[in-house]
């Protein structure tokens, strides 16, 4: 068989949160710094190609590409192993204070080097406070003013004096989820357009 049965797929997460939950605190933090290191840097790539006026779907295109690498490293992710852990405490196979001491060392390890790496982002594009940071200071700005914000809905309507006949989407109004947004449908539907006004 090529395919693995949601049994097996759960008994290796099993695994994977028990082994976790061994790793001792030395590795731990090295594995979770060098994730918050990697996890920030990919975010300030994507900011870098957003500021090179491409529109924000081709930072949100380079972003997992730090992400992927940081699985394939082995790194320790807060996120991940909230996941994992009580996956293997469920199934009686991790302790509650190993789950507690691996959560706290890979909290910590990747606060520590998110922070890290952004006192070094911020000395590299002020060139140790020089100049004012230009145009990634500002993204960093703008995304730290906006982190709580989304679309929560998108009003179409046709451009006034357009030539165009056609009533497609004029006088739309598309809502969004906050948590997650999935535009699905089958062809012709309109999913391109609706992602090309978003932009």
């Amino acid at each position: 068989m090529d395919y693995v049965t949601p049994a097996e797929l759960v008994e290796e997460a099993v695994q994977l949160g028990e082994k976790k939950a061994g790793l001792p605190v030395r590795d731990l933090l090295v594995r979770s710094i060098l994730c918050g290191v990697l996890l920030s840097y990919a975010t300030s790539l994507a900011w870098l190609v957003m500021t090179q006026g491409l529109p924000p779907i081709a930072g949100a295109i380079v972003f997992p590409v730090g992400f992927v690498m940081l699985v394939l490293l082995g790194f320790e992710m807060a996120t991940g192993n909230f996941c994992l852990l009580p996956l293997g405490l469920a199934a009686g196979r991790v302790r509650m204070s190993d789950l507690l001491r691996n959560w706290g060392w890979v909290y910590l390890g990747n606060l520590m080097g998110a922070v890290f790496y952004a006192l070094l982002f911020a000395l590299v594009i002020t060139k140790f406070g020089s100049v004012d940071g230009g145009p990634l200071a500002e993204q960093a700005r703008v995304v730290a003013q906006n982190k709580t914000k989304y679309i929560h809905e998108v009003r179409i309507a046709k451009t006034a004096g357009s030539p165009l006949q056609e009533i497609w989407f004029d006088q739309t109004t598309v809502p969004f989820n906050y948590d997650l947004v999935a535009i699905i449908g089958n062809k012709g539907t309109g999913k391109s357009a609706l992602a090309d006004i978003l932009g």
